[in-house]
């Protein structure tokens, strides 16, 4: 990941610049460390979120 901008307007919205030339271990780490943060962030599983999405509630 090159980049990570979040902020905040009555929702969360994260931008993600990502960085193509990483090697599969980093993209990885990268990623369970990015779900980790959105855990965090929301206190919602990955499931969840995705669940929320579906039904239209994000």
């Amino acid at each position: 990941m090159k980049q990570m901008t979040v902020w905040i307007n009555k929702k969360l919205f994260v931008d993600i610049k990502s960085d193509l030339s990483a090697d599969e271990a980093t993209i990885l780490d990268t990623n369970k460390r990015f779900r980790d943060f959105l855990l965090k962030a929301t206190g919602y599983t990955a499931k969840q979120r995705r669940d929320m999405a579906k039904k239209g509630q994000w």
